[in-house]
C-alpha cells in the first residue's frame, strides 16, 4: 500500500508516496522506506 506523504510537499515542493519496504518490528535489521513522486492516476 502506498500512502501519500504530504509532509514532503512543504520540504521539497513535490508530493510523494511512502511505502515501507523493510520493518524492524517484523525481523529486519532496520526499517526502510521507498519514496516516489505521487501520481493521482497510479493505483
Amino acid at each position: 500500500m502506498r500512502i501519500p506523504s504530504r509532509v514532503f510537499r512543504g520540504l521539497l515542493g513535490v508530493e510523494l508516496t511512502c511505502k515501507e519496504t523493510k520493518c524492524a518490528a517484523m525481523g529486519e535489521p532496520y526499517c526502510e522506506f521507498k519514496l516516489e513522486r505521487y501520481d493521482i492516476n497510479k493505483p
